[in-house]
């Protein structure tokens, strides 16, 4: 049934959903880096995911939707034919928002495993953003979170 989900959120959404699932893409690579994802890790993708710009408009059905399908085309497919896919979803800002993302969720559980690291960084280059941007991209993740566990 998930499938059906992953349908009826595209049909509904359009590109903004293709977009949406794109940007999650690095984050659920970079959360499975460690760690099988439980519904747990699923569902903190999901709520990190409503605070990144071009996700938040997106219903929380759609961004589980999104979710579920990555990680089971992961499964499907690899990590490699998986990011390829979505990295041709993302423009500039789609590419800032994934790495956003992805660093948010790898921080959530406090410092980036190093088998975190292994797998972001890379990534990060593939996208064309430099290590002083990525910098700055974690730096305002790690603001975000700390926000979020304020409460504010």
């Amino acid at each position: 049934m998930p499938h059906f989900s992953d349908l009826r959120a595209a049909r509904r959404h359009g590109s903004a959903y293709h977009r949406s699932k794109a940007i999650l893409t690095m984050a659920i690579i970079v959360a499975d880096a460690d760690r099988d994802l439980a519904e747990a890790e699923v569902a903190a993708i999901c709520a990190a995911a409503t605070t990144v710009p071009g996700l938040s408009a997106l219903p929380a059905s759609a961004l589980k939707a999104a979710v579920e399908e990555v990680i089971r085309n992961l499964q499907d497919g690899g990590t490699e034919d998986v990011f390829e896919h979505a990295v041709q979803h993302l423009d500039d800002t789609g590419k800032i928002a994934a790495v956003l993302l992805a660093s948010q969720v790898a921080l959530s559980d406090g410092p980036v495993s190093s088998a975190q690291a292994a797998v972001l960084d890379p990534m990060t280059r593939r996208l064309g953003i430099t290590p002083v941007r990525q910098e700055a991209i974690t730096r305002m993740a790690r603001h975000r979170l700390s926000r979020t566990e304020a409460g504010r």
